[in-house]
């Protein structure tokens, strides 16, 4: 089927068209052409229809016949129940069903909720969800649709059932009737009532300004309290950024930036906290993201990924069979039934979205996992921190997938560490147990700014010169080739999952990069610098089996990609074991840097790099800078 609009004249007009054979489809964009309500505007000459009177008649004839045959093939359209699988023969029959069986028909719900087009669809397809997943979306119904959260989610704008006829069903005349008693109604109360008078608006008015300029001040105090001292002016303010182009005699430069990323857990972030930030807002955002089916299928389809906790589960025997297992943020429950597959006695899977945990237990259910059925696995949806406690007292083995971009970001890690001095008995086994934190510095061309230095003969370094400065301001979650980097990598943290504590997270490193031997004949500019991480299934829990999973450049890609992070002035290192050369370009022996990683208290999940660095040139010259780099969820105001 193949939905369309045909900008008509003189309106638009949409159809639907079925079709039983591969057919061509001309599209013709006329320039020039605006829309008009003028009934008497001629058409331009290029858009007149050149056939003759008798093709136009005859033409004509073979659409009606179209549209006849479309109206019966419509009306006959086979459709379920929204409720039941009963099948009935139109969409007519199963509203009626609905009504007489279940007590809902969706046009009068969509009329009393005065649903559009859109809301009847999120509605139908919200339904069908809750009922595969074995819930009764009645009781939420009945309560109406304020602050109901798949009246909001393009989720449920995804078919739930393929091919659903309720979906493709006309309802103009529904919205139509819930419109015109509104527009009735607003007209009775225009007449009947006067509107608000000029004192009230003006008070109204006041009373936001005031509000709002305490939400302001509120805002500057909760900026500063989050601010370093070293990036606040004299009086304890936030200090405006440096241009980022400053040259190094000037004086160290200072820059927050947000966060770009490839999937959309990530995003721009001004500074400080969007309107709806809240810890709540957050949260619900957070497990929202997880409740779509794109962003599991992007992490089981990474093999790097999957086939690590594959491994690490299926072949370590001692460690997995006849015992307990929780699986912190199961998705799916692909790991769990990975536990389940090796012999655990019991699976215990945990998933904060509702939605796909709801899938989670269909799955499991499938496969022959249940607990229900007498299998291992119990899926559970909740928050684990508020969770009353699990089917187990305790168990053998917890693991989880929790690593974000650049290992930290999400703060997922703090979930996981709950679990384990909740339910985890003495001596068990968190997988993965370590991860490492990487840094290195990269070429130019992680920086995406070489192709425009040179384009058919032309210099558009313009172009080049502006797409840094936006690089700039972002942490970017981009594929490094390996043959970008240009130093040897230095681990700046390593945590230990089985004895650490949830604050040893905000930590503070020093490292100095050199010149990576193979990085080319001569020396080599550093233009931005490379984070990434590993994570061991070490022999210590994995003895039969031990697994690395690392998102080195050097690696396998994954889907976390590499944090890279764009230095406001290049720094030309010397080659390994060269001295600097009269003739060519002031190089220095190293690059020296600080870099802390802390979550960021007035933005939930979020996360802030503070990035320090200075090399001392052969000219005399000393570079440095500092940058401050903010990994933030997006959530909607």
């Amino acid at each position: 089927q193949l939905v369309f609009t045909c900008i008509s004249y003189p309106k638009p007009e949409v159809y639907t068209l079925t079709v039983s054979a591969p057919v061509a489809v001309q599209c013709s964009i006329v320039p020039g052409m605006s829309a008009s309500t003028d009934a008497e505007r001629d058409l331009p000459a290029y858009c007149s229809n050149t056939d003759t009177d008798e093709e136009q008649e005859e033409e004509q004839d073979k659409w009606s016949d179209w549209n006849d045959s479309a109206a019966g093939d419509e009306d006959e359209e086979p459709a379920q129940s929204l409720f039941d699988n009963t099948a009935l023969p139109s969409a007519e029959a199963a509203f009626q069903h609905d009504a007489n069986a279940h007590g809902f028909d969706i046009r009068q719900y969509a009329i009393q909720e005065r649903l559009d087009e859109y809301g009847i669809f999120r509605c139908i397809n919200f339904i069908r969800s809750e009922v595969a997943a074995g819930r009764d979306p009645l009781t939420s119904l009945k309560g109406g649709v304020q602050g109901a959260a798949w009246l909001t989610s393009d989720d449920y704008l995804r078919p739930a059932m393929q091919d659903d006829a309720l979906l493709f069903f006309d309802y103009e005349d529904v919205v139509a009737t819930w419109r015109s008693q509104q527009d009735a109604a607003a007209g009775g109360a225009a007449g009947a009532s006067p509107g608000p008078s000029s004192a009230a608006l003006e008070d109204e008015v006041s009373r936001l300004r005031s509000e709002n300029e305490g939400l302001r001040e509120a805002l500057a105090t909760l900026a500063a309290a989050c601010i370093p001292d070293e990036l606040k002016d004299d009086a304890g303010r936030p200090a405006p950024s440096a241009s980022a182009g400053a040259p190094s005699d000037s004086g160290p430069s200072t820059s927050r930036t947000g966060a770009a990323a490839g999937p959309s857990r990530l995003g721009r972030d001004s500074g400080l906290p969007p309107p709806g930030s809240g810890r709540a807002e957050v949260e619900r955002a957070y497990f929202e993201s997880y409740g779509g089916f794109g962003i599991h299928q992007e992490m089981i389809s990474d093999k790097p990924r999957t086939e690590s906790y594959q491994r690490a589960l299926e072949c370590n025997p001692s460690l997995i069979k006849g015992k307990a297992v929780l699986d912190v943020g199961c998705g799916t429950g692909i790991l769990s039934m990975f536990a389940a597959r090796a012999g655990a006695a019991t699976v215990v899977a945990v998933d904060g979205s509702e939605r796909i945990a709801g899938f989670a237990k269909q799955i499991c259910k499938a496969n022959g996992f249940s607990s229900e059925d007498g299998g291992p696995m119990t899926v559970l949806h909740g928050k684990v921190e508020e969770l009353p406690g699990l089917p187990v007292d305790k168990v053998d083995v917890i693991v989880s997938e929790w690593m974000g971009y650049a290992l930290l970001f999400e703060t997922m890690l703090d979930t996981v560490l709950h679990a384990r001095d909740r339910f985890l008995r003495p001596g068990g086994a968190v997988l993965p147990d370590l991860a490492t934190i990487h840094v290195a510095g990269a070429s130019e061309e992680v920086v995406g700014t070489t192709f425009w230095k040179e384009v058919y003969g032309f210099n558009m370094s313009p172009i080049a010169e502006e797409v840094r400065k936006g690089r700039m301001r972002d942490a970017n979650v981009l594929l490094v080739k390996a043959d970008s980097i240009v130093t040897e990598a230095v681990q700046v943290k390593e945590l230990d999952l089985c004895t650490m504590k949830a604050e040893e997270q905000d930590f503070t490193a020093d490292f100095t990069l050199v010149a990576r031997p193979g990085s080319g004949a001569g020396p080599v500019a550093c233009h931005a610098l490379v984070l990434w991480f590993d994570t061991d299934f070490s022999p210590r829990h994995c003895s039969e089996a031990s697994v690395k999973l690392s998102t080195s450049p050097y690696a396998h890609p994954t889907h976390w990609a590499q944090t890279v992070m764009v230095l406001p002035e290049p720094v030309t290192l010397a080659a390994p074991g060269q001295a600097a050369s009269a003739e060519g370009p002031a190089v220095a022996q190293s690059i020296s840097g600080r870099i802390s990683m802390v979550r960021d208290k007035s933005k939930h999940r979020s996360l802030d790099i503070s990035l320090e660095y200075s090399a001392s040139l052969s000219d005399g010259r000393q570079v440095k800078h500092t940058m401050l780099y903010g990994m933030s969820v997006i959530t909607a105001p």
